[in-house]
């Protein structure tokens, strides 16, 4: 398992950045009021790191909906009914 980056950069642990990722410093201007309310929302402490955590839902978003596009065009040959009893220990 990865371990994160260390403690200066506190960002690291609420974003999920590990050592092994390249961090890039950059100047952004952002409206303060909307990165403070998703910093609140979110309970992310730090600019960085509700930077971070946006454009990781962003892109995970983004591949959920390139995904929908083969619902129903691909045959799994699974029967659901199986699938739901089965439980997972």
């Amino acid at each position: 398992m990865d371990t994160p980056l260390s403690d200066d950069a506190s960002h690291a642990n609420i974003a999920g950045i590990t050592s092994n990722e390249a961090i890039m410093e950059i100047t952004l201007d952002l409206p303060e009021e909307l990165l403070d309310e998703a910093m609140k929302v979110t309970g992310t402490g730090t600019k960085s790191g509700v930077i971070i955590l946006a454009l990781r839902e962003l892109t995970r978003k983004s591949k959920i909906t390139d995904l929908k596009k083969y619902r129903g065009k691909i045959d799994l040959d699974i029967d659901l009914d199986d699938l739901r009893a089965t439980t997972v220990v």
